[in-house]
């Protein structure tokens, strides 16, 4: 078994990639989304892609996936019914939630849902102390009415949340031996899925994973039936939003994990990319069809954080810092009640789609408006595979354009402009934010639109640097494959950070590293790090522990890194001021195994490359491109804009500022000129 494949679905396209182990060789393609049927489309993808390399299925070693079943469940409130049991006089923790609001002034803001009715959510008699002793004992016979109440009501999943059981997970664990006892529901017991402070959050984390692991459970087992019934019957390994793969048997309380996961895997491509050329600060952009997904990599280390969100929803667990904005190759252009032009956040995804695809949608897109604008050829588009209706992509602009009285041309660059100077924006938000200049980053771009908006972006933030990796429309697909297993695990203990308590931090990550033990076996790397505030605060920072045993010196070590990171984030730090260690965290990292080296490709000339020329709008002149075949231009070859650079998955727009120089397997470095 020499080969490996990986597959990202994605909400216009699913991406596969092929590798050989043993040579390096990689195949790509880029199929539509199945809406109704995800599994049979990615196995009907993989069939096609093998049988075109005439790779049998038992060649295959190794299946990585990425799935967005999880984040569309949360995202459009359709996970199964599910009910809450709590300790008495806390069910109604998630419907108070926290007081932070992304509107401060608008007195209409929705709340947060809080995906259990009330009349699901159970409180029951029992209590933890904070130290984890034993206050009030468990009345089992309440917890008896509580689940026989569920099921009555026709609940599907149950989610165990006591008060400070992440401290003390004894009741928690007889919960879930009654419920297993008296039903058939699924459940989730918090000391599983976040043994952490914070009530809301925890409570809220548990039910989160409650409302979405049947989902999970359902769809992987319709996913790996499927394979096997093509003749893989290797281990399916599915994304995490920490950016590592997880084995699919291992998913049961983390399901929850999966949720954002989707951008974390092109994270992960584009960082080995851009580092086997020499770039360790980039500027992730992911560009699909629905999002455009910005991140950053400093230093060759990705920007992580445990506290995360999706549509104002609070998601803590450790995951790569990724800012999503709904600008996408298939956002929607439209006028607003006073005629003025608005980008997104709705798409045509996968079914329609945009108009020039020619599946039936009319409503103009960004992919319509590069196609007026002449980005595309339309008898190229994915190869060759899928013909562009360039008249459909007018019509569609026209809904729009007959209410604007100006040119439909000018239309169509404005709605590229609009989408481009939302990616900017967030690409601002994600940088500036943490204090960084965006400046002095290399732009990084991927997914089916990225590379074809590129210079514009870097144009309106100033950058000077844009990367262009090998393979940019299946890139998530190759991160997949280049991804290590990750199990994460945490413990919350506030303690002082003085040198007093080294030892009882070191006896915490011990229990952790025996939790890890048990998941991950014995061929795992550690990564360590901790939640620190200074005491009083309400928010921590999370920093690295230093490995080996944690002695006095670890401990200072923790504080200089914490003080450091607080600086350079607010500007200011006290170095005298007393600080805690709130949550304890350890990964368990297993490498994955070298994907090998890709082979070299490329003509004796650029001429040899040079497809011809296309006429593009630039939003004030029609202006003549050269056209290239990427993966025919010569390694080292160095090539001034305008140029459209293409390829089967995705297409280069090189404006007139930037040259670009065509790096090792294809990689594209573009710079201002």
């Amino acid at each position: 078994m020499t080969h490996r494949i990986g597959f990202d679905i994605g909400g216009t396209f699913t991406d596969l990639v092929l590798i050989d182990a043993e040579t390096g060789a990689v195949t790509s393609d880029k199929v539509r989304t199945v809406p109704s049927n995800l599994a049979g489309g990615v196995v009907d993808g993989i069939r096609d892609l093998a049988d075109a390399e005439g790779v049998s299925p038992e060649e295959i070693s190794h299946v990585s996936h990425g799935t967005t079943v999880a984040t569309n469940a949360l995202l459009e409130q359709e996970g199964v019914s599910t009910g809450l049991i709590t300790t008495e006089g806390f069910r109604d923790i998630v419907a108070i939630g926290r007081e932070r609001r992304s509107e401060l002034y608008n007195y209409s803001a929705e709340k947060t849902p809080t995906f259990v009715e009330r009349r699901h959510r159970n409180g029951i008699t029992e209590r933890i102390s904070a130290t984890g002793d034993v206050e009030t004992p468990l009345d089992e016979a309440s917890v008896e009415a509580a689940v026989d109440d569920l099921v009555s009501e026709g609940v599907e999943s149950v989610a165990v949340c006591l008060l400070n059981a992440y401290r003390n997970p004894v009741h928690e664990r007889r919960i879930e031996e009654i419920v297993a006892s008296r039903s058939d529901l699924s459940v989730t017991v918090s000391s599983d899925v976040m043994p952490e402070i914070k009530e809301y959050e925890r409570t809220l984390s548990t039910i989160i994973n409650a409302y979405v692991e049947p989902l999970i459970t359902d769809y992987v087992r319709d996913l790996t039936e499927q394979l096997r019934a093509f003749g893989i019957d290797e281990p399916l390994h599915v994304m995490q939003a920490n950016g590592g793969v997880i084995r699919s048997e291992t998913l049961d309380e983390r399901s929850l994990q999966l949720i954002n996961s989707g951008p974390a895997a092109g994270v992960i491509g584009a960082k080995r990319s851009a580092a086997a050329f020499g770039i360790d600060d980039i500027i992730t952009l992911d560009i699909g069809g629905t999002s455009a997904d910005a991140s950053i990599v400093r230093d060759g280390e990705i920007e992580t954080t445990t506290e995360g969100e999706i549509d104002d929803l609070p998601l803590l667990f450790p995951q790569i810092d990724v800012r999503a904005v709904g600008a996408g190759g298939g956002s929607i252009a439209w006028l607003n009640q006073v005629d003025v032009l608005k980008v997104g956040p709705k798409s045509a995804g996968a079914d329609p789609g945009p108009a020039c695809y020619g599946y039936g949608g009319t409503e103009p897109t960004v992919t319509d408006a590069a196609a007026v604008l002449g980005y595309f050829d339309p008898g190229y588009f994915l190869g060759g595979k899928m013909d562009l209706d360039v008249g459909a992509a007018e019509a569609a602009i026209e809904r729009v354009q007959r209410h604007l009285e100006a040119d439909p041309l000018d239309v169509a660059a404005g709605i590229v402009d609009i989408a481009t100077t939302n990616m900017a924006q967030a690409i601002r938000l994600t940088t500036i934010e943490k204090g960084y200049d965006p400046r002095g980053f290399t732009l990084t771009t991927y997914g089916g639109a990225g590379p074809m908006f590129a210079t514009q972006i870097a144009e309106k933030l100033e950058i000077d640097g844009v990367f262009v990796p090998p393979n940019p429309g299946v890139l998530s697909a190759f991160g997949l494959l280049s991804a290590d297993e990750r199990f994460d695990f945490s413990v919350s203990r506030p303690m002082s950070l003085d040198p007093a308590n080294a030892d009882e931090i070191d006896e915490l990550y011990e229990t952790l590293n025996e939790r890890a033990a048990e998941t991950a076996g014995t061929d795992y790397s550690q990564e360590r790090s901790v939640d620190v505030r200074y005491e009083g605060q309400r928010y921590e920072q999370n920093v690295p522990v230093p490995d080996g045993r944690i002695d006095e010196d670890a401990v200072t070590s923790i504080r200089s890194a914490f003080v450091d990171s607080y600086e350079s984030i607010y500007g200011y730090t006290n170095v005298d001021d007393a600080l805690e260690g709130v949550t304890w965290r350890l990964a368990a990292v297993t490498p994955t195994p070298d994907l090998g080296s890709r082979p070299e490709t490329g003509a004796a000339s650029v001429e040899d490359a040079h497809k011809g020329t296309r006429t593009v709008y630039t939003g004030e002149e029609h202006r003549e491109y050269d056209v290239y075949d990427r993966f025919s231009l010569p390694t080292d070859a160095t090539v001034d804009g305008p140029a459209v650079v293409e390829e089967a998955e995705s297409t280069t727009i090189v404006t007139a500022n930037y040259s670009f120089t065509v790096g090792e397997y294809g990689g594209l470095s573009l710079e201002r000129r």
